[in-house]
């Protein structure tokens, strides 16, 4: 997986704009040490135009301050090293939404670069929220069919997909019990999905109002196979009553079986979510 690199990040402020230099160096020196960022071709030759003009190989940071000069040259070159090449270019115009307002051929760079045909597409745009016309967490590239990709503005900061990736690989091999209230296919079918879990690895144990759940059926879990979730119930959600859930949890901590409750069938994807990628 890897991240495109937005243009501004490597254009430094306006010369005049002494006071922000220090910042911008210091960004830099910070991104070049995410091993993610990338160069798309039409990001890296704006870039490789604008220093070009100023002197590049031989360029030396502006107004850095004082013992970053050559850390700052040294993160500028190893980023202008990482251009990536796509399998092939675009077809057809795009414009981006909110606007990229940074630099005037930026937003075209970008367009290019997050349109181009690649092997392995990328999960998102490092940025800065002050470089788009409004602060957003995800950019829109139109026209139809419109599509999203994630901004990522601190290094280092791990992406939707890449959680996502992170997580389905601490579910793989894993079943999935939900015990409490009534099945549902549809959210069976959608929680497999989200989770990369396949379909018969999803079980529902159901629960009846003023009954508890056949709890008996939770001691063949595993740890190192299995995931439970209590389904508690609200108003108008039928759950687990409390003897139920208490035994169901027993048998989760007994057998060392991560385990989490939730109130409602719309909340086990996120409880799941948390549960598996928490430190």
């Amino acid at each position: 997986m890897f991240v495109l690199c937005d243009p501004g990040l490597l254009l430094p402020p306006d010369e005049t704009d002494i006071p922000q230099h220090g910042t911008f160096w210091e960004g830099l020196i910070e991104w070049a040490a995410d091993k993610r960022l990338a160069l798309g071709p039409e990001t890296h030759q704006l870039v490789i135009q604008h220093f070009t003009a100023k002197g590049w190989p031989a360029y030396k940071p502006p107004h850095c301050p004082e013992g970053l000069g050559g850390l700052a040259a040294g993160a500028l070159n190893r980023l202008l090293a990482k251009r990536f090449e796509p399998v092939s270019s675009p077809v057809g115009d795009a414009t981006l939404d909110p606007k990229y307002i940074r630099h005037e051929d930026g937003e075209l760079a970008i367009v290019f670069d997050v349109t181009s045909e690649w092997t392995k597409p990328p999960v998102a745009i490092a940025s800065n929220p002050c470089h788009w016309e409004k602060p957003v967490a995800e950019i829109a590239i139109v026209p139809l069919p419109p599509y999203g990709m994630e901004l990522i503005c601190e290094p280092r900061v791990p992406s939707e997909a890449e959680r996502l990736a992170q997580l389905q690989r601490r579910l793989e091999g894993r079943r999935l019990t939900v015990i409490g209230g009534m099945e549902d296919h549809d959210v069976c079918r959608l929680i497999a999905s989200e989770l990369g879990l396949e379909r018969p690895d999803v079980r529902w144990i159901e629960s009846q109002p003023g009954k508890d759940p056949d709890t008996d059926r939770l001691k063949g879990m595993r740890g190192h196979r299995d995931v439970l979730c209590c389904l508690l119930g609200t108003e108008g959600v039928v759950g687990l009553g409390h003897s139920g859930s208490e035994a169901a949890l027993v048998h989760a901590r007994d057998r060392g079986v991560p385990h989490c409750s939730v109130h409602r069938p719309s909340e086990i994807i996120d409880a799941i979510t948390k549960l598996m990628t928490k430190s």
